[in-house]
């Protein structure tokens, strides 16, 4: 686990408390160094969470297993193909229409 701060005091504690959990630590330096390590704290979480639970980060992302995901705009562009085949299909069966008007909305 990387770990940074001001007080060399706090970092002893907090390297013990890792330690009794089997963490490797490796000290970053001070606490303005905290803003580059945050993201990289995902790394260290990924694991453990598998381990205690079973799930993957992908199979919580609401997606589902083997679901890719959508691409921007995507199911804005199913409703709308959806709708156009839903305006054809009630134009084919209106009697005396040849088409229907576009919905709007």
């Amino acid at each position: 686990m990387f770990i940074c701060g001001n007080d060399d005091d706090a970092k002893k504690t907090v390297r013990g408390i890792l330690d009794q959990f089997g963490w490797e630590t490796a000290d970053m330096g001070t606490a303005a160094a905290a803003r580059a390590i945050e993201p990289l704290c995902m790394l260290w979480c990924i694991p453990g969470f598998e381990r205690t639970t079973g799930l993957t980060p992908s199979s919580c992302s609401g997606r589902g297993e083997g679901r890719p995901r959508r691409r921007r705009g995507e199911r804005r562009h199913e409703k709308e193909m959806k709708r156009a085949e839903e305006d054809r299909t009630a134009s084919s069966l209106a009697p005396g229409r040849a088409h229907s008007a576009p919905r709007t909305g």
